[in-house]
């Protein structure tokens, strides 16, 4: 019923109502401003006009017979069916239920306008115009009784000139009043309900948003009572950013955090706004004592008409769905948050399992590797893929080799997603000959929910040759072997590294001349005893590009020396071809003689690093080597 009041203001507000106070509030309204519907929009008074309201109440309630667009009250154009009913049960429901108005409806509105309105304002004073109401002496408001034949003027009669009337009083400004105390109200809302009218032979279909089929149609009406306590609107405490827990018994908003890793921690607020003129104090009863949820906000008062923002951090000890309930107490009101979260273990499992190996390539050439992406969990994760502890020696740019398509993304629960990584390298690594030119480590990381986060790591190679054909299989740098096999040996070995830096490339970014030939040293296991046999393997292999094309390579070792077979030095396989894309493992023996010579420091007990050179020559390949 408050829309009467708002109605009941506009331009033609004061010449609506029944009974002699009809004319005072039109003189009112239009003493300085005379009402835009009786200057311009309605040029003949007493008549209905779809431009602009109805002079006589009569006329509205032929104008709501006819269903024309606009209110015969306000004059209010209406959009739709729907509008219009909503907008006629608040402009005019004395019209649209005069049964319902004369048995009760009337006093209600009468009694809640008096609630909200103080007899000396005007808004009062246009709502007692409008609906006829006056003072019966005893303070009670009374609806004032019609003409006296019930009859009202009509075009072309003869109406008695309203007598005029001093300008009010300046209305002085009312007091503001105190904020009510809770109380339980009653209301009773009619419900009007129109029945459908019966389809023509013309008419296939009812549409219930067009007014001009419900006219001449008879209207019921239901009454609904609702019951509520009431609290002063403006002397409380809302909170904003939080919804309401849907069927809970008492009011009660939700604070989610989320699926948040162990160990992670997460913060969210409660954003809570006084309305009232006064300061307001705030406390928060203790959660639980697990610590999982903790309060970052200290107690403090609210400013009047202020804001504070209580912080939460939520951080899981272990994989767990975790709910509470706290309390925040005010001067105004108590508040109840229903804080849950789950924390999580995020996990992917990553294929290869141990090593990615991206292979051979020649400078210019891109080599694609392959890895499996699955998320084990019932929940999605985000996550990202990089390289870390990055060596790349003798690239000629700062440039990454290594590239992830994609790097990132999210995975549904129990998904799976491929990521390609792929290696561009722009000139041969160095060491010549060593398995992990390129070497690094594959992290793919799952985000936290504000932490770090969970990671899964993988080793990293890869290799760049000059030319199409190589041999490679040699010690490292630091004197960690390998065999090519991943068959590591210690490196705490008795024997002395013996490195040739001749013909090594270094990291340089300019490249230098390439080296007469490549050199490359592989230390076999020991120490052996006279009669023990030790040996250790190099790989000879030939280059296939990204487009599957390729050149066989061909290998062959030169005879050792004389010398160095009497030491016990052979090779199983010395000369041979080896297919593009493919490897052939070529092994290398020493056997110590039984007896030791005169000669050698073994005959006498002493440590002996035995050595031999011996030559490879490369042809084939794509490229080929433009020398051998």
């Amino acid at each position: 019923r408050e829309g009467a009041a708002g109605y009941g203001r506009g331009p033609s507000g004061g010449a609506r109502g029944r009974g002699p106070g009809r004319g005072d509030a039109s003189r009112h309204r239009g003493a300085n401003n005379p009402s835009h519907r009786g200057a311009t929009r309605n040029p003949r008074p007493n008549a209905i006009d779809e431009r602009g309201a109805c002079d006589t109440m009569a006329d509205a309630s032929m104008s709501l017979e006819l269903g024309h667009p606009r209110c015969p009250m306000c004059a209010q154009e209406f959009a739709s069916g729907g509008t219009r009913a909503r907008h006629l049960a608040l402009c005019c429901p004395d019209l649209i239920d005069p049964e319902g108005w004369a048995a009760g409806d009337g006093e209600v509105v009468r009694r809640c306008a008096a609630l909200r309105h103080p007899k000396a304002s005007f808004r009062w004073a246009v709502l007692s115009r409008r609906f006829g109401w006056t003072d019966d002496g005893n303070g009670d408001e009374k609806s004032a009784p019609a003409d006296g034949d019930g009859a009202e003027a009509v075009e072309g009669e003869d109406a008695p000139a309203p007598e005029p009337e001093p300008d009010p009083e300046p209305e002085p400004e009312p007091e503001p009043e105190e904020p009510p105390e809770p109380k339980r109200d009653v209301w009773r809302v009619p419900v009007f309900i129109k029945a459908a009218p019966p389809l023509t032979e013309d008419e296939e279909t009812f549409d219930p948003n067009d007014d001009d089929e419900w006219v001449g149609h008879p209207t019921t009406v239901q009454h609904v009572e609702v019951r509520a306590v009431t609290r002063g609107g403006k002397s409380s405490v809302v909170v904003d950013n939080l919804d309401e827990v849907p069927g809970s018994a008492e009011l009660t908003y939700d604070l989610d955090f989320g699926h948040v890793a162990v160990g992670d921690r997460v913060v969210r607020s409660i954003g809570l706004r006084n309305l009232a003129d006064v300061e307001c104090g705030v406390g928060m009863s203790a959660p639980d004592h697990e610590g999982v949820f903790q309060t970052l906000t200290a107690s403090r008062p609210m400013p009047p008409l202020g804001e504070l923002d209580v912080k939460i951090a939520f951080q899981p000890g272990r994989v767990h769905d975790y709910h509470e309930i706290v309390t925040l107490k005010t001067s105004l009101r108590t508040i109840r948050v229903a804080m849950r979260g789950a924390g999580i273990s995020p996990a992917l499992d990553v294929e290869p399992s141990d090593v990615v190996d991206c292979g051979d390539a020649v400078p210019g050439d891109c080599k694609n590797a392959t890895l499996t992406l699955t998320n084990p969990t019932a929940f999605p994760q985000r996550w990202r893929a990089e390289v870390r502890n990055l060596s790349s020696p003798g690239q000629s740019t700062s440039r990454s080799p290594f590239t992830f398509s994609p790097g990132g993304g999210v995975i549904a629960p129990n998904g799976t997603c491929t990521v390609t990584l792929s290696f561009t390298p722009d000139a041969p690594g160095s060491p010549y000959g060593y398995e992990k030119m390129f070497d690094g480590t594959i992290a793919v990381v799952v985000a936290g929910g504000g932490g770090p986060g969970a990671e899964t790591t993988r080793e990293l190679r890869a290799r760049c040759w000059a030319d199409g054909s190589f041999v490679c299989g040699g010690d490292a740098p630091d004197g960690e072997g390998d065999d090519g096999d991943g068959d590591h040996f210690s490196k705490d070995r008795v024997l002395p590294p013996a490195v040739n830096a001749v013909g090594l490339r270094t990291g340089l970014r300019e490249p230098r001349p390439r080296a007469p030939y490549e050199s490359i040293e592989l230390t076999l296991p020991g120490p052996i005893r006279p009669g023990d046999t030790s040996s250790a393997s190099l790989h000879v292999g030939s280059v296939k590009n990204a487009d599957g094309g390729g050149s066989n390579a061909e290998y062959a070792f030169a005879s050792f020396d004389a010398d160095d077979v009497a030491k016990g030095w052979r090779v199983d396989e010395p000369a041979g071809s080896v297919a593009a894309g493919d490897r052939k493992k070529v092994t290398f023996t020493f056997a110590y003689p039984p007896a030791p010579r005169p000669v050698d420091p073994c005959h006498f007990g002493i440590p002996e690093t035995v050595r031999a050179d011996v030559t490879c020559v490369l042809r084939g390949g794509a490229p080929a080597p433009s020398e051998e």
